[in-house]
C-alpha cells in the first residue's frame, strides 16, 4: 500500500512539474515575442467568455446578478478580467499558431479522436456519449486546440535547452 502511495506521488509531483515546465517554456517564448492583434479578437474572446458564464449558470439556475453579488464584481470587472485572460489567451494562441506553421505542425483526426478516447477511458464514460456531449457544448475545438498545443510545446522542448534552477 505504501508503495503504490509512494508511486501515484511520485506521478502527480512529475506531472505538476512538467505542467510548470510547460507553462514556462510557453511563457517564455511568449515573452521573446512581438504579437499584434485588433482589439476586436479580445472584444470577441470576452464575449465568448460572458456568454459561456451564462450558459453554465443557467444550468445551475443562477442569474448573472446573482453570480456578480456573489463574485462582488461589476459586470465592467468582470469584463476587464476577462479582457486580460483573453488578450494572454489571444498572445499565446497566436505564437503557438506561428510555430506550429513555421514547423508543419497539424492535427490530424486521427490524433483528436485517440484523445478523445483517451479521456472517455479516463473518466470511465461510454466513447460515442463522451463525443456527442463534447458536440453539444462546443467543446470539440477545445479538445482539438489541446491536442494542438501539446504537439507544439513538445516540439519546443525537443529543440530548446533547458536548464534546471
Amino acid at each position: 500500500l505504501r508503495t503504490d502511495y509512494r508511486r501515484r506521488l511520485e506521478e502527480a509531483a512529475q506531472e505538476q512539474a512538467d505542467d510548470y515546465l510547460d507553462r514556462d517554456l510557453v511563457a517564455e517564448v511568449v515573452k521573446r515575442s512581438t504579437v499584434h492583434f485588433p482589439q476586436s479578437m479580445v472584444d470577441e474572446e470576452v464575449a465568448h467568455r460572458i456568454g459561456s458564464l451564462m450558459k453554465g449558470l443557467e444550468r445551475r439556475g443562477i442569474t448573472m446578478d446573482a453570480y456578480l453579488a456573489y463574485q462582488k464584481k461589476s459586470l465592467a470587472q468582470l469584463e476587464a478580467e476577462f479582457a486580460e485572460e483573453a488578450r494572454q489567451v489571444i498572445t499565446n494562441t497566436l505564437v503557438l499558431s506561428r510555430i506550429a506553421h513555421d514547423n508543419d505542425i497539424s492535427v490530424s483526426p486521427a490524433e483528436v479522436e485517440a484523445e478523445l478516447k483517451a479521456r472517455a477511458a479516463a473518466a470511465g464514460a461510454d466513447l460515442n456519449v463522451m463525443r456527442e456531449v463534447l458536440k453539444d457544448q462546443g467543446e470539440m475545438n477545445r479538445l482539438t486546440n489541446s491536442v494542438f498545443t501539446r504537439k507544439v510545446i513538445e516540439h519546443l522542448k525537443s529543440v530548446s535547452v533547458i536548464k534546471e534552477g
